[in-house]
């Protein structure tokens, strides 16, 4: 039954995905447990999930950069 859950979870996460625009891009990469796990206590203090807080340093990043 847990392998019917993650498929599950699979589909809803490409149906999310292929509902965006086609102006947007999904990135991907790797970092150690343990910093996702800090990364991740840091956002949650700011009620913001490790994806979102991700992509809003990532648009304040390319702000500070000059990329508008």
């Amino acid at each position: 039954m847990p392998l019917q859950k993650g498929k599950d979870r699979a589909r809803e996460a490409f149906e999310r995905l292929n509902a965006l625009p086609k102006t947007t891009v999904s990135v991907s990469f790797r970092l150690p447990k343990r910093s996702r796990d800090k990364l991740r206590e840091h956002f949650e203090k700011d009620g913001l999930s490790l994806a979102q807080g991700l992509k809003m340093v990532a648009t304040r990043y390319m702000y500070e950069i000059g990329i508008k």
